[in-house]
């Protein structure tokens, strides 16, 4: 890689926490990647560069995936950082063909593809393709029988996919989360705002004491408890995790 192409590639720089993450991806470590982490820790952004690093490495096709079509232009394609970037500008210029608006999809000149699917239109969509990589962002959200029409695909090409998302109570993430942990051949990350400290102490503070203790713990702590803060007993035990008397 010249120095100009080295220049494109460094708009995106890792955060320390992501480290691990990046060398799993890219090193090949693990091809099953679970990664729950807090709201704004930079899921997608890490994900979306890992993504164009696969296409630019070599012929593949990679398929970046949100809850609807919808949600992956608003969040993805047509997205800004923190920082006022475009997610579109993490893309080497001098390694890209073509960019196909209408369809969400980036052709590279090593003839490398990267397009935006909807997880609603998964059985139409992705059904039929040949993806070496698959990225299910807020996985939480996606129909729960997703993955099994994306597997076989991976299983030809030994290809990997990355389940990502915040927990939104114990449905078919919390699952995969807990039987992730005893296969030896997935890699499981999370990432709590109070471990990553990737928002101010003080304005944490000030999130946890203006919101719902349930929603506190599943947007920032990675609870996937809050499907029972409804009940007699939620506020209680909410409260006593917040005061870290409990797990």
């Amino acid at each position: 890689m010249n120095v100009e192409e080295s220049l494109e590639f460094s708009k995106f720089s890792l955060r320390w926490y992501q480290e691990e993450i990046w060398d799993t991806i890219e090193e090949g470590r693990s091809k099953r990647v679970l990664y729950v982490a807090a709201r704004r820790a930079g899921k997608d952004i890490l994900f979306w560069n890992l993504a164009i690093r696969q296409c630019v490495k070599r012929v593949c096709l990679v398929h970046y995936v949100l809850p609807t079509y919808q949600q992956g232009r608003k969040c993805i394609f047509d997205a800004l950082t923190i920082n006022g970037i475009k997610f579109l500008d993490f893309l080497p210029k001098s390694q890209i063909a073509a960019i196909n608006q209408a369809e969400m999809k980036i052709r590279f000149n090593n003839n490398s593809v990267l397009q935006i699917v909807g997880g609603d239109t998964y059985s139409s969509s992705m059904v039929g393709t040949n993806p070496y990589a698959v990225i299910l962002s807020e996985y939480a959200l996606m129909p729960h029988d997703i993955f099994d029409y994306i597997r076989p695909m991976l299983a030809a090409n030994k290809g990997w996919c990355a389940f990502v998302g915040t927990p939104r109570g114990k449905n078919h993430m919390w699952q995969l989360w807990k039987m992730a942990q005893e296969w030896p051949e997935w890699k499981v990350f999370i990432h709590k705002a109070s471990e990553i400290h990737h928002i101010d102490d003080e304005d944490l503070t000030r999130e946890r004491e203006q919101m719902d203790p349930g929603v506190y713990l599943q947007e920032y702590e990675c609870s996937f408890d809050r499907g029972i803060s409804g009940s007699f007993y939620g506020t209680y035990l909410d409260a006593l995790k917040l005061k870290g008397q409990i797990n």
